[in-house]
């Protein structure tokens, strides 16, 4: 239970660079695994509002499927991307 530890180090590197693909605005240089799973939890739907508190296991589930659903589509399209 790390959060707030750099998410390069727990994170796979695919993953990030999906996040990034998906969200262009993210910026991965100092991001917390905590962060990590926010960003996650918005490609969920999540919105993140002040008053949202934290995203849910279905939201960040659902985030998740997406960004598997785009590491597919990526080995398919440039099968050397990792």
């Amino acid at each position: 239970n790390q959060p707030e530890a750099k998410a390069t180090t727990h994170v796979p590197t695919t993953w990030l660079k999906c996040l990034k693909l998906a969200r262009p605005k993210v910026k991965l240089s100092g991001m917390t695994v905590y962060e990590f799973f926010r960003e996650l939890a918005k490609m969920g739907g999540f919105l993140g509002r002040k008053g949202d508190g934290e995203p849910g296991w279905q939201t960040i589930w659902r985030g998740f499927q997406k960004m598997q659903s785009l590491l597919d589509a990526m080995k398919l399209i440039a099968p050397t991307w990792r």
